[in-house]
């Protein structure tokens, strides 16, 4: 890349972010507010720069969803406990089930979805009027009026809590 005066420009990366400066002195652009305390890495102006800039970029992006929350805090007061008589009801064989009730998925243990919402792997996406989390699953935990869903509602009072699977198309 030419740069004034036939110097060769080239691209960097810091913890600032990506920049362009002349190969030779690269410091030069200190005064332009670029560069902070911290690596500089001399990114190139080859293909194989190009390639490194992108494999940067692409670990610095997941480094940070990481990091993100990405759901809304767990409610204060939700039972760490499932309550077994409520949770029967969506339990096919169970002798508390009610045909008709959004039936768990064979297999699934709602303990371990419980555990999952209160260590922050599934994301409660809303609370329902009643202040009930909705909670995205990532994976079918069961059936809302007979079609597969990754959605769930907690039902929680001072006895426990039960995982009802929730419509499958959530806004």
């Amino acid at each position: 890349m030419p740069g004034l005066n036939g110097s060769t420009l080239t691209l960097y990366l810091n913890n600032v972010g990506i920049f362009v400066a002349d190969t030779v002195a690269p410091e030069a652009a200190i005064g332009t507010g670029v560069l902070a305390a911290g690596t500089v890495k001399v990114l190139g102006n080859t293909k194989e720069g190009a390639k490194n800039l992108a494999g940067e970029l692409h670990n610095a992006g997941m480094n940070t969803l990481k990091n993100v929350s990405t759901g809304l805090p767990t409610p204060q007061g939700l039972s760490k406990e499932i309550h077994l008589g409520q949770q029967g009801k969506h339990i096919t064989g169970h002798n508390n089930y009610i045909p008709g009730r959004s039936p768990l998925a064979e297999g699934v243990d709602p303990q371990k979805l419980l555990n999952g919402v209160h260590s922050g792997e599934y994301p409660i996406i809303r609370m329902t009027p009643r202040n009930q989390p909705i909670v995205n699953f990532g994976k079918p935990i069961g059936k809302y009026e007979g079609q597969p869903t990754n959605y769930g509602i907690i039902h929680y009072g001072k006895n426990g809590a039960h995982i009802v699977p929730a419509n499958p198309i959530q806004h």
